[in-house]
């Protein structure tokens, strides 16, 4: 749904998670949050992989994420369908007619971190899946149309932020279409991109934050039926280089996004769907940083 950015050089050599305290995007996921409904936030949690650690304490990270389904060895094998670790949860908003759900991810994989300096190749690791592709179209905002909105990116961040607007159909029952705002960083040591519906467009005249029911007419064509407005959505992904085994990179993604009544009738059909997805994207962005790792690098500072 959300656009990838590439971070600018300098961030290559901040310390620690330093890179994480200038990613406005991360720190308004993990600190305010988002607002399906009203004015509660709910925010995502920090990860779980910090920068900085030894090789013992990131394996007693690992181990606590595993266990009690796998081991440590199995949990960080070099096969494309090793284990991951999957979970999801409900939550209850202020609005009976809103749900809120969570899905966190964690896997191992392997790759040249040095490799993810090259917008184009965490762009196709994390893409959404080839069906979802063929049923979403996106548009990047420029920055006269942000300038009308008064929405200006500082020179500064002019390779790591991005505004997009996205339409997509859901399951055949909905057409989301939303402006996302995100944000790419790095360190030495690790990789974040966060993305989130940006509230500021909730009543734009032009990209306004809105879903629609499909609906089949007699002939069996989709119709689109009212605007209804949409907020709340957001996710982080980050991936920290590991001290062992040689190569491997512990990813985490969290996501956190508001369903409508309206769109299932309380059903979860989308979080249904969920786990083969999970499972066709994990084995997707192991094979696309294995594949960067074997590609000419690009020097980010040429960008």
């Amino acid at each position: 749904m959300l656009a990838y950015s590439l971070v600018l050089a300098s961030a290559m050599v901040l310390g620690a998670e330093a890179h994480l305290a200038v990613n406005p995007v991360f720190q308004q996921l993990v600190g305010k949050g988002v607002s399906p409904a009203g004015e509660t936030f709910v925010p995502l949690p920090e990860p779980l992989m910090t920068d900085g650690l030894d090789a013992a304490a990131q394996r007693k990270i690992i181990e606590q994420v595993a266990k009690p389904s796998y081991s440590f060895d199995r949990f960080t094998a070099t096969s494309t369908v090793a284990p991951h670790v999957l979970k999801m949860q409900k939550l209850t908003t202020e609005d009976p007619k809103i749900i809120l759900r969570t899905v966190d991810a964690y896997f191992v994989a392997y790759g040249d971190m040095d490799a993810l300096t090259n917008k184009n190749v965490l762009q196709d690791a994390f893409a959404e899946n080839r069906q979802e592709q063929a049923e979403a179209t996106g548009v990047a905002l420029t920055p006269a149309e942000l300038a009308e909105r008064a929405i200006v990116i500082p020179s500064e961040n002019a390779e790591q932020e991005d505004f997009g607007q996205t339409t997509m159909q859901i399951l055949n029952r909905v057409e989301l279409s939303v402006v996302g705002r995100s944000f790419w960083s790095r360190s030495k040591d690790s990789v974040v991109t966060a993305a989130i519906v940006d509230a500021r467009f909730s009543d734009d005249a032009k990209y306004a934050n809105v879903w629609r029911p499909l609906v089949r007419d007699q002939a069996g064509v989709l119709k689109r039926g009212a605007p209804q407005p949409y907020r709340g959505a957001g996710v982080y992904l980050k991936i920290t280089k590991l001290a062992a085994p040689q190569g491997a990179l512990f990813v985490e993604t969290h996501v956190i996004y508001a369903e409508p009544h309206g769109w299932f009738d309380g059903n979860n059909l989308l979080g249904a769907k969920i786990p083969a997805v999970m499972r066709q994207k994990v084995q997707e962005i192991r094979q696309e940083m294995l594949r960067a790792g074997q590609k000419p690098k690009v020097n980010a500072g040429a960008q």
